[in-house]
């Protein structure tokens, strides 16, 4: 009974955590289906760690994978069937129709309207646009006004929603619709119109003194991923040095030695994360006593061993990087670092 509250407990506060709570009808299917998949996945792994800590069987641990396999495809038919019958039969069971307005006839304008008109029509009507603006074809039969019109139409039509897609430039006049929407109880949304200056992917983070817009946030700034590809570099690289390494480094670091004299393994600094150095370590595939070391190997280089050569093209060379995986300076997915010497060369 109590691991059964707690994993209810955990499923709501998960939830919260992979936002799948905040989701509106401003959010696609493919965003709403990746806040479920987190949910389920925070969830799997802390309740199979409580199971094994506290050594309790509410289930067999086989068939936890099972149950989450089920539990995700059963949310998901159910939202899916719930969004087909009130497509289908224009039921509002959770809340009543809203009522909304755009002002302005940009693309994000447009854009918003398109979206809203296809992933959730029955929830919100766009009763039409306002534009001092011509606007496009595709939205003529909707436009209902100049701008000035706005507000009496909004008073006297009973207006629930106010999406404002005008150029930022026009702040003072949105102000004064902020402050008439407030007053009439309506909701106001801006819709910045960054065409020509910023691309789609921006994020909105805030501070005390307002909102900051990042342009392209890469899926790395968020700790969360972070820590997902610190465990699967530690993991991966791991079964790689502790199943892989006992095999066939004793065997290629003896072909190595017969081919030529000199050590198995060639050690060289690279740069890291922040310019930080570090050493990367390779097979080494070039004979010791020709010297040149910091130079970039070509096709047919007199320097590389025949055992280097097969090693090179078989991209077993670079197996001891997986020892610098481990330890953080390198990842087993992503950009390998270049030669000081080429640096050097490429910033000049």
């Amino acid at each position: 009974m109590f691991f059964a509250v707690f994993a209810l407990l955990w499923w709501i506060v998960a939830g919260q955590f992979a936002n799948t709570t905040a989701a509106d009808r401003l959010t696609t299917y493919p965003e709403k289906a990746w806040a479920l998949l987190r949910t389920l996945v925070l969830h799997a792994i802390v309740l199979t760690a409580g199971i094994e800590l506290l050594q309790v069987r509410p289930l067999p641990l086989r068939y936890v994978g099972l149950l989450y396999a089920v539990a995700g495809f059963g949310i998901t038919a159910s939202r899916l069937v719930i969004a087909f019958v009130r497509r289908t039969f224009r039921y509002r069971w959770a809340r009543p129709q809203s009522r909304f307005v755009v002002l302005g006839a940009s693309r994000s304008g447009i854009d918003l309207y398109r979206f809203l008109q296809v992933h959730d029509p029955v929830a919100a009507k766009c009763v039409g646009f306002f534009s001092n603006d011509p606007v496009p074809a595709e939205v003529q039969p909707l436009l209902l006004g100049r701008l000035d019109e706005l507000q009496d139409f909004c008073q006297r039509e009973q207006v629930d929603e106010i999406y404002c897609a005008l150029p930022l430039n026009q702040g003072e006049y949105m102000q004064e619709l902020a402050s008439f929407a407030d007053e009439n109880f309506i909701a106001f949304r801006i819709v910045p119109d960054f065409e020509g200056t910023l691309h789609k992917n921006v994020n909105i983070h805030y501070h005390a003194h307002g909102p900051i817009l990042t342009v392209r946030r890469h899926p790395l700034t968020f700790r969360p991923n972070q820590l997902a590809k610190r465990v699967f570099d530690l993991v991966f690289s791991g079964l790689v040095i502790v199943g892989v390494f006992p095999v066939i480094m004793p065997i290629l670091a003896l072909v190595i030695k017969l081919d030529s004299p000199g050590p198995v393994f060639f050690k060289q600094m690279r740069p890291g994360k922040k310019n930080k150095l570090f050493p990367c370590y390779k097979l080494r595939t070039m004979r010791t006593d020709t010297g040149g070391t910091e130079l970039q190997a070509t096709k047919g280089d007199a320097r590389v061993t025949r055992v280097g050569r097969f090693l090179r093209a078989s991209s077993l060379d670079e197996l001891p990087q997986f020892f610098n995986v481990w330890l953080g300076h390198m990842s087993v997915v992503g950009p390998r670092p270049n030669m000081l010497s080429q640096l050097e060369e490429y910033s000049k």
